[in-house]
C-alpha cells in the first residue's frame, strides 16, 4: 500500500480530539497574519507535522491555534489531509472569563534577547538557516548575524580564544607544565591520576564546575546514582590533596526536567567526606535564557519560574582561608553572595565546542576572596581552562585535570597565547607548542 506523502502527521497528545471542521472560532479579528508569516507557519507545519495541541472552551471554540488552524485549512484545500485534532479543554466559567485566558495566552509577557536566543541555538544545536521560518519580532536578524556569526564579531574577543582540534595532538596520560601551571589528560574519580598530577604537593583551594548530569553532549551516566558514585570518588580525590586551610568552590546545578536536587545531593557527599559547609553564592546569569518553555506556563496559570541562577557551594576544612589584603577593595565590590556575572556566550563557546563553560570572572573572584598569591588550585574538570587562565591572570598557580584530549589542546592554546610563551613541558621535555 502507497504512503500518502501529503498526509501531515500528528505529533502530539491531547485530552480528546476533534475533526478540523469541528472546531470554532473564538478571537473573531482579533489578530492577523501577513501573506508571508502565513508562508512560515505553512512551511512549519509541513516540516514539522502538527506538534501542539489546540486549546478550546465550551467543547469547541478555539482560545489558542487560530493561525495553524487557518493555515492548516488552506493546506487542506491543496490536498493535504490530517487526522483528528488533539485538544485541551480550558475551564472558565463564563466567556468573559475565556476571553481572557485567550488575551492571557496570546500576550507577549517577555522578550527574546540576542544573547538568549544565541545560546539556546547553541544548547540545541540550531543553525541561522533553521530559523527562516520563525517568526522573531524581537530579534533583527542583521544586527544578530552580524555580532554573533561575522568575523567582525569573532575577531572583537577580548580574548583569540583558539578552536577545538578534529584531531588533537594531546593523548590520553600526557601531562603538560605550564610555568607554574600543570595539566594532565586524566580522571579525576582515579587516585592515581589525581596523585601523579599533584606531584606531592597540597592545594588551598579547589574551583571547578562538574559535568552535568546527562544534560550535555560531553557528559553521559548510565543511571543517577552512577553519576554520584562517580562525583563521590572526585570529592574523596579532593579531600586527598587539600591542605588547611582550604575551601572548594564548586559550581553546580538542578535538573528540573528530571526533578534532581544535584546541588543537595553532592552537598551531602561533601559533609560525608569530612568537608564542612560555608556558604551558597548565587550566580545571577545577566543575559540568560529566560524564555525557555519553564515560564511559558505562567500563561496557563501554573508557575515554573525561568532559570537564571546558579549555585556556588562552598566547604572548607576547620580553618577558613585568608584572602591578600591588598585584594580588599576588589573583594569588597563583591561582599554580597549574589554575583551577577554574564555568561560565557558568543564565538567563545562556539570555537571551543563547550557548552557550559563558566566564565572567567567567577573563576577570577573565588581566587581573590579565598586564596592568596602562589596558593595552588585542584581544577578536577578543567574543561575549556577557565580556571587555569584565571590562575595565570591572579598570581595562582592551578593544578588541572582534564579528561578530553581535545580541551586539552585547547587549554594548552589559550595559555599560549596569554603569555606569548610556546615553550611548554609535555612528559617532562620541553617543546614548541603551535597553536
Amino acid at each position: 500500500m502507497r504512503k500518502n506523502l501529503k498526509q501531515i502527521p500528528v505529533r502530539c497528545k491531547g485530552n480528546r480530539y476533534l475533526p478540523y471542521d469541528r472546531l470554532k472560532t473564538f478571537q473573531g479579528d482579533l489578530k492577523e497574519m501577513t501573506e508571508a508569516n502565513a508562508g512560515k507557519l505553512k512551511a512549519s507545519i509541513l516540516k514539522y507535522g502538527w506538534v501542539a495541541p489546540v486549546f478550546v472552551w465550551g467543547g469547541d471554540y478555539i482560545l489558542d491555534g487560530h493561525g495553524r488552524l487557518l493555515v492548516l485549512g488552506n493546506l487542506l484545500e491543496e490536498g493535504y489531509s490530517i487526522g483528528d485534532l488533539p485538544v485541551v479543554d480550558i475551564e472558565a466559567r463564563t466567556k468573559k472569563e475565556a476571553a481572557e485566558i485567550l488575551l492571557a495566552i496570546n500576550s507577549k509577557y517577555q522578550t527574546i534577547t540576542d544573547e538568549g536566543l544565541y545560546q539556546f541555538m547553541n544548547d540545541m544545536d540550531l543553525k541561522l538557516d533553521d530559523l527562516s521560518i520563525f517568526e522573531l519580532p524581537d530579534i533583527d536578524f542583521k544586527e544578530f548575524e552580524s555580532e554573533f556569526f561575522s568575523e567582525d564579531a569573532e575577531a572583537a574577543e577580548e580574548e583569540e580564544v583558539p578552536e577545538v582540534p578534529a584531531e588533537p595532538k594531546t593523548k590520553r596520560g600526557d601531562l603538560y607544565t605550564l610555568g607554574r601551571h600543570r595539566l594532565l589528560c586524566g580522571d579525576s574519580t582515579n587516585p592515581k591520576d589525581v596523585e601523579r598530577l599533584m606531584d606531592g604537593k597540597k592545594a588551598n583551594l579547589v574551583i571547578t564546575s562538574p559535568p552535568y548530569f546527562n544534560q550535555r553532549q560531553y557528559s553521559f551516566w548510565e543511571s543517577y546514582d552512577a553519576f554520584l558514585l562517580d562525583m563521590e570518588k572526585v570529592i574523596r580525590n579532593i579531600k586527598s590533596i587539600v591542605k588547611e586551610p582550604f575551601a572548594v568552590c564548586w559550581n553546580t546545578g538542578d535538573s528540573v526536567t528530571d526533578r534532581l536536587d544535584i546541588p543537595a545531593d553532592e552537598s551531602a557527599l561533601f559533609t560525608k567526606s569530612g568537608f564542612l559547609y560555608r556558604d551558597k553564592l548565587a550566580w545571577i546569569k545577566a543575559g540568560a535564557v529566560l524564555s525557555i518553555p519553564r515560564n511559558g506556563h505562567i500563561g496557563m496559570g501554573r508557575y515554573f519560574p525561568a532559570l537564571a541562577w546558579e549555585p556556588v557551594l562552598v566547604f572548607t576544612g576547620e580553618k577558613h582561608p585568608e584572602f591578600e589584603l591588598s585584594d580588599i577593595g576588589e573583594v569588597n565590590a563583591f561582599f554580597k553572595n549574589v554575583w551577577e556575572i554574564n555568561q560565557v556566550v558568543g564565538s567563545e563557546q562556539k570555537k571551543i565546542g563547550h557548552t557550559a563553560l563558566f566564565p572567567l570572572e567567577l573563576a577570577r573572584r573565588c581566587f581573590l576572596a579565598y586564596s592568596k598569591k602562589g596558593t595552588i588550585c585542584f581544577e578536577p574538570f578543567c574543561g575549556g581552562g577557565t580556571a587555569l587562565i584565571a590562575a595565570e591572570k591572579t598570581g595562582r598557580a592551578c593544578y588541572g585535570m582534564e579528561l578530553d584530549p581535545g580541551y586539552c589542546d585547547i587549554i594548552v592554546s589559550r595559555y599560549v597565547n596569554l603569555t606569548g610563551d610556546n615553550k611548554v613541558v609535555l612528559n617532562g621535555k620541553k617543546v614548541k607548542w603551535e597553536s
